[in-house]
């Protein structure tokens, strides 16, 4: 295997990979307690059962996004990485299908709304399935499930688009912060091809990822960097038709994911 992101080490990327898979598995396995004490009447902890398993399920869904990202940034072929991916989907379909509404609303605010982080993980997952062509049957599931939240966001809504007639409106929920690629979805029936996208990528998409309260991983004395990645500039690119040729490369592109 071949390293796609150069920024950590193999060593270190399989170190994270073992913790990741280890995490997964014991999570899981705690559930399955944590499911047979209820069953039984046994309270566990403090906080009643069901709060604890959805907090790990929480964890369990941040650790499949981590490996994903790592198994491709190590440079794991791409059979690999969609194996991964279909544990991940089903996961975070079956989790998020289970959230109620008022687990979308945080601090006084009344309406239900995606922080940061989840229209991340939601973004994340959609390029992916548009990516590596995801079914149907599933395709919808992860419609109702962005619909949790209502309201128009023009990159979520393009994506959905691409795959089922939607109206794409020029608006954005707040948590999406990924303004570059809104210009170009904005424009796009006039733009200069995978120029653009490199333009987003050099002098954007970083940007903007540090504004999203992420760190600079990869500067940190400890092992904690997993890859710089833009899956969803590649899902634009596939929708626009920009580049099957895998001709352009860039730091945070994942091209090699569109040439299976």
């Amino acid at each position: 295997m071949e390293l796609r992101d150069r920024l950590n080490t193999r060593e270190g990327y399989l170190k994270l990979i073992e913790n990741r898979n280890k995490f997964i598995i014991e999570d899981l396995e705690d559930i399955k307690l944590l499911n047979s004490d209820s069953e039984k009447g046994i309270q566990t902890y403090s906080k009643p059962n069901d709060e604890v398993i959805k907090s790990i399920r929480s964890t369990i869904l941040i650790n499949y996004f981590d490996l994903i990202i790592l198994e491709y940034s190590i440079g794991q072929e791409v059979a690999r990485i969609k194996n991964t991916f279909i544990k991940l989907l089903v996961f975070m379909i079956d989790y998020w299908e289970e959230k109620s509404l008022d687990e979308f609303k945080f601090g006084d605010i009344d309406e239900p709304f995606y922080s940061t982080d989840e229209y991340w993980q939601l973004l994340t997952i959609i390029s992916f399935s548009i990516i590596l062509d995801l079914n149907d049957e599933y395709f919808e599931r992860l419609i109702l499930i962005r619909d949790k939240v209502k309201g128009s966001d023009i990159l979520l809504d393009f994506m959905i688009n691409s795959r089922f007639n939607r109206e794409v409106k020029n608006s954005r929920l707040n948590s999406n912060k990924y303004l570059g690629l809104v210009e170009i979805i904005e424009k796009r029936e006039s733009i200069e091809g995978i120029k653009e996208i490199e333009n987003y990528l050099s002098n954007n998409w970083f940007k903007e990822y540090k504004e999203m309260g992420w760190v600079e991983s990869h500067k940190s004395k400890h092992n904690i960097h997993k890859g710089y990645w833009s899956f969803e500039s590649a899902a634009i690119v596939k929708i626009l038709k920009l580049d099957f040729n895998n001709q352009f490369q860039h730091q945070y592109y994942p091209g090699d994911l569109l040439s299976v």
